[in-house]
């Protein structure tokens, strides 16, 4: 692996740890980021010995979940999002189509306006009484994680302030507790193009992207996808830049996969209710 050269390391180091400072300082003085705030001139002196980079990034990972947690505690409902699909879970494991019921929502009674994996993927939440709050709240703490992953793939830090933003960002932090869903529909995605890096990252792992046969990682990335495209109506915009790379590509088996993935999801709930699925998605 090609190594970072030490000015890199320090050019990255000291945006990483600005970045964090002026995120940690506008979220407040909850102890949880005093203590962040804090810990700087041990992780100063650390990289002035060590020239390490991975203790500054366990350190985004670590404070990017607990403050989320904390998230979790002090804040409520702020999104209906969440409460919605709970109920509509309830609708379909009564055996009825959720493009047919309507709930009701802070704006009032409202159909089901989302795609159709929103419902398996908080499924195993609901029935194992897990409050969906706390559910999303998990996921969101592994997105930083990801982001690194995506990084270390790529064979670079360069990405570290980005996972500095994404960790510790007071938005992002509200965003993670307050009853919507957009950090599964980022986890999914992120996930699907980690897969995708990381069957390019290993040689071994050929048959590759656009070969008649793709790598069992290439594959998990195409479903992956593909649920990502079933889940959020917004990710359809990165789709279509992706999708015109991948033709480009003639990848036809991984967009093969990737359209099936979508029609075992989605097309039972077309078939059963063709208006009222077309109609939520632009309710």
């Amino acid at each position: 692996m090609k190594k970072t050269l030490p000015e890199e390391s320090s050019g990255i180091f000291w945006t990483t740890v600005m970045v964090s400072f002026v995120l940690l300082v506008h979220n407040g003085t909850e102890p949880l980021f005093l203590v962040a705030m804090a810990l700087f001139p041990v992780l100063i002196l650390q990289f002035l010995y060590k020239k390490s980079l991975w203790p500054l990034a366990v350190y985004l990972i670590i404070f990017g979940l607990l403050g989320r947690y904390t998230r979790y505690f002090r804040q409520t409902y702020a999104s209906d999002t969440l409460l919605a699909i709970q109920d509509h879970i309830g609708y379909f494991l009564a055996g009825k189509n959720v493009y047919e019921q309507v709930v009701m929502a802070q704006s009032g009674p409202t159909p089901f306006t989302y795609l159709p994996f929103s419902l398996f993927w908080y499924l195993p939440a609901r029935l194992l009484t897990i409050d969906l709050r706390f559910f999303e709240m998990f996921i969101s703490a592994t997105v930083p994680l990801l982001v690194l992953w995506y990084g270390r793939l790529a064979k670079t830090w360069k990405h570290l302030p980005v996972v500095a933003v994404v960790a510790l960002t007071p938005f992002l932090l509200d965003l993670s507790a307050d009853g919507s869903n957009d950090n599964s529909a980022i986890f999914l995605l992120l996930s699907a193009l980690v897969a995708f890096l990381f069957a390019h990252r290993f040689p071994e792992l050929k048959p590759q992207f656009r070969e008649s046969r793709i790598s069992p990682a290439m594959a998990v990335s195409a479903v992956l996808l593909g649920l990502a495209a079933s889940f959020k109506h917004y990710l359809a915009f990165f789709m279509l830049f992706f999708l015109v790379y991948a033709i480009k590509k003639r990848a036809w088996k991984y967009l093969g996969i990737f359209f099936l993935t979508i029609g075992i999801v989605s097309l039972p709930f077309i078939a059963a209710s063709p208006l009222g699925f077309f109609r939520s998605l632009f309710f």
